[in-house]
């Protein structure tokens, strides 16, 4: 379920870094970025096993980019409380969702301002 909403989530995000770059260098640079991110508890492994109750790992399980892979790693090795398990897949449907609600305004704005450079402030200025 966690690993559904995750792929939800990046792929909606990456599929806005493709609509708004121009350039295909640029985008494959965020994207990377992106994909750190998610991968980072594999590259906390060895400290995930060593302390599973660790706040960061806590923190981790409970982030939808991360927690796909982090959850079931802390379910493995420690007990888990029912409420965070719950409130990670529930954080993961609401970051699911919102990022495909931005994904879909960003998309319709871009549109309607095709060719001119995307600002960030005037995309908060304007959300």
């Amino acid at each position: 379920v966690l690993m559904f909403f995750t792929f939800i989530m990046v792929s909606a995000l990456m599929g806005m870094i493709a609509s708004v770059m121009e350039d295909e260098k640029y985008t494959q640079l965020i994207s990377s970025l992106f994909l750190l991110v998610v991968m980072f508890p594999m590259y906390v492994w060895g400290t995930v096993v060593n302390y599973p109750k660790w706040w960061l790992v806590t923190v981790m399980s409970l982030v939808p980019l991360t927690s796909a892979i982090m959850m079931p790693l802390r379910v493995a090795l420690t007990d888990v409380q029912s409420w965070q398990i719950v409130l990670s897949v529930g954080l993961s449907i609401t970051g699911a969702v919102g990022s495909l609600v931005l994904v879909g305004y960003v998309f319709r704005w871009w549109m309607l301002r095709y060719g001119k450079p995307l600002k960030l402030y005037e995309f908060l200025r304007r959300g």
